[in-house]
């Protein structure tokens, strides 16, 4: 059995972002800014876009499972950082 991993994700793994990008919004609808619908119809420009930035992205994969997502924003216009 190998430990999970802590993976940060490039443009290629766009797909995978939004694999679990859509399922913790069907989890948890309430916890983000997003809505499904919305995130349903995004195609794949904008999950690469989304990996192009320079705010990182990170997902824990378990075997061959993406079982979780983390990742952090910086503001251009803010000194402030935010991580989620």
């Amino acid at each position: 059995m190998t430990a999970p991993t802590v993976v940060r994700l490039v443009s290629e793994d766009w797909a995978e972002l939004r694999d679990i990008r859509l399922r913790a919004l069907a989890d948890a609808p309430d916890a983000f800014g997003a809505v499904l619908a919305d995130a349903r119809s995004y195609d794949e420009g904008v999950w690469r876009e989304r990996l192009a930035t320079g705010n990182p992205t990170f997902v824990v994969r378990d075997g061959a499972a993406t079982v979780a997502m983390s990742g952090g924003f910086a503001p251009d216009d803010s000194p402030d950082a935010f991580v989620w």
